[in-house]
This record gives C-alpha cells, structure tokens and sequence, in this order.
C-alpha cells in the first residue's frame, strides 16, 4: 500500500513539474508576443497559439492540482476546527508534537493517560459528535476529540479521534489489564470456513479460554510453513461484553489433533480436554 501509495504521489509530482514547466515556456512566449506588439512589429499566429496553449495546459496541469490540494487542505483544517469549538478550553489538551509523541501519553483533567496497547479494536463504536469530553490539539494543527468509553471495571477509559487503542490513567494499566486479559466476561462469534456460517455462543467458560489464549501466547510455535494461510477450518472471534477488548483465533483440525492459531501466527495442537470443548462451541 506504501508502494503504491509513492507511485501514485511521484506521478502527481511529475505531472505538476510538467505543468509549471510548460507555464513557464507560455510565460516567455507571452513575454515576446507582448514586446513585439509593444514595438509594435509583427506576432506570428503560431507564436500567440503556443502561447495560449503552453499558459493554458500549465495553470491547469500545474497550477490547478496545486490549489485544489491546498484548498482541500485549508477545508480539513477549518472543519476540524469547527469539530472542537464547542468543548470548553480546559477540556483541551495542548501537546507540542516536536517533542512528544502523539501515540504515547497526555494528562487530562488531573489524570496522567497512556496507550494500552491490549486493548487495541478497530470495531469501537463512538459517537463523537455528541459525546466528546475533550480535545487532544497538537502544534502543528492536528486535533482529534476524545470520548470515554463505557466499561465493566467502570474505570477512565478514553479512546483519541482516529485511533484504534484507548488511554487509561497510569495508575489503572495492571488492574485492567488483569481484568480483560484474565477475568472479563466475554462472548463468541464462531466462523466455520466450511459451510461458510457464522453463529453467536453467550455462554463461555471464560478460566478455560483465557488459559488457552494464554498458553498460545507463551508456548506456540511459529506456524510458518506448517499452516498455509487462509488454511484454517475457521475462526473464533472473543469480545468482551462491554466491547473494550476482543481476541481472536483460527482453528483447524489436524493429523495430531485441534491446532489454535492466534494473531501473530503462533498455533498449539491442544489437549484432548480443550479440543472437545472448542469443538463444542463450533458445532
């Protein structure tokens, strides 16, 4: 995406700097025509149609792209603006982005808050709009609002405008973490490549999923080579009930046994105890 993301931009560069260059000619020819009607000497009709069109095809190859960006640029910035008029200044935090790192840490209302990077989940769901408490704006002109997320532990749970892992207060880290990654209660959404159906379970044993989350993570082995990608039979989708934490892995039935494949590519071949109930869940 990068890749084609250069390609894209240094096509764009090379199509303006055509542009001004072909302005530039149109300028000069311009130049000669006006000083030669100045003089009053004859101007050739090949000389005015070059003109015209070396001027024309710059304002619009090299000119034009220019302001259209800069115009959508100075657009983003006014309405991100408007987005934060409303929440009261000392609900706005003000970070100078040259020498802190706008992914890291803030302090708000009294409270210092940093990134959990466990509880990463692109499905958050917040309405902004209504229910901002807050503004990170940086230096350089970019803001995003902040929201607080409801939660089981009822802690202060914030998540940043265009960000996928929430802040929680520094004091808070190990406690949350504890729970979500041990004790929080949690659903299952069941993915069965086969017969490409997808089903609900409610009712989990939470103490043996997060062993087995647990044990995938601190003793599975590398599945490259050995589990082919999109080989799995299918997945296992787990969220936390208020929504703030969620893991997932891929199941496939083997030789040796019932494989588990988290997201970073590790996989175990669980006990016949653990096979059984995951089994449970699919059928």
């Amino acid at each position: 995406m990068a890749f084609i993301a250069m390609i894209f931009a240094s096509i764009f560069l090379i199509v303006v700097a055509l542009g001004i260059g072909s302005l530039f000619i149109g300028i000069i020819l311009d130049i000669i025509w006006h000083s030669k009607k100045r003089k009053q000497k004859p101007v050739s009709k090949v000389l005015k149609v070059f003109a015209i069109i070396f001027t024309v095809l710059g304002i619009l190859q090299g000119i034009c792209p220019i302001a259209v960006i800069g115009i959508g640029a100075a657009a983003r910035r006014v309405e991100r603006h408007s987005r934060i008029s409303d929440i009261p200044k000392e609900a706005i935090v003000k970070i100078d982005c040259n020498s802190v790192s706008r992914f890291d840490s803030f302090d708000f209302k009294g409270k210092h808050y940093i990134l959990a990077w466990e509880l990463s989940d692109p499905n958050y769901s917040v309405d902004y709009d209504n229910n901002s408490i807050g503004a990170i704006v940086y230096t350089d002109g970019y803001n995003c609002r902040i929201a607080k997320l409801d939660n089981e532990p009822n802690k202060d749970i914030l998540l940043l405008e265009d960000y996928l892992n929430p802040f929680v207060v520094e004091s808070d880290m190990d406690e949350l973490k504890d729970y979500y990654l041990h004790r929080a209660k949690i659903n299952c959404e069941v993915q069965n490549n086969a017969t490409d159906e997808t089903k609900n379970v409610s009712e989990i044993d939470m103490e043996r999923i997060y062993a087995i989350k647990e044990y995938i993570d601190s003793k599975g082995g590398l599945s490259e080579g050995e589990w082919p990608e999109n080989d799995s039979d299918g997945y296992l989708y787990f969220a936390s009930t208020d929504e703030i934490f969620s893991f997932s892995m891929s199941y496939k039935e083997k030789d040796q046994g019932l494989a588990l494949c988290n997201n970073e590519n590790r996989y175990v071949i669980v006990s016949d105890e653990d096979a059984e109930y995951i089994r449970s869940l699919i059928k």
